[in-house]
């Protein structure tokens, strides 16, 4: 009888530490996937906001011609990656890094310097593809830090 009741016992703490152990693995799964996400909507934005600048760019060179269709989806995508990167600002650390964080902060205080500050609209192209090439390439190199940080915590 003792014996029965010691391994109804073994088999309720069991049972109560896998089914913890799941919920946890789940809980750090939908936090990865949550990290994975931002950090996606937050390249994507950069890489719109890039693609703005070298289309231009490449306008006034002379290399292209954009049509003003081209010109719209251009610009609509930039003030949509604008906003989903202040939405990131504003978030957080709550899901990126805090290093992410002051990244996309610098960046956008050094858009809006660069905004009052250029002489041309050649130079604003310029210096704006500059800046955000290299907030892409940090953003990055955070989010696959973070990432692979995160996975390994919660393997």
């Amino acid at each position: 009888m003792q014996e029965i009741i010691s391994n109804i016992i073994v088999a309720v703490l069991a049972s109560g530490l896998t089914y913890f152990l799941a919920i946890e693995k789940f809980r750090s799964e939908k936090w990865w996937e949550l990290k994975f996400l931002a950090y996606q909507k937050i390249i994507e934005a950069l890489h719109k906001a890039k693609e703005y600048s070298s289309q231009h760019h490449d306008v006034e060179l002379g290399i292209k011609m954009l049509s003003e269709e081209k010109k719209a989806i251009l610009k609509a995508d930039t003030l949509l990656g604008s906003q989903e990167i202040a939405k990131a600002i504003d978030v957080g650390s709550f899901i990126i890094s805090e290093e992410a964080v002051l990244v996309l902060d610098g960046y956008r205080n050094d858009m809006d310097s660069l905004n009052s500050s250029t002489n041309s609209w050649f130079e604003y192209l310029d210096d704006s593809y500059g800046l955000t090439k290299d907030c892409l390439d940090k953003v990055k190199l955070l989010a696959k830090k973070d990432l692979q940080r995160s996975h390994v915590l919660f393997s």
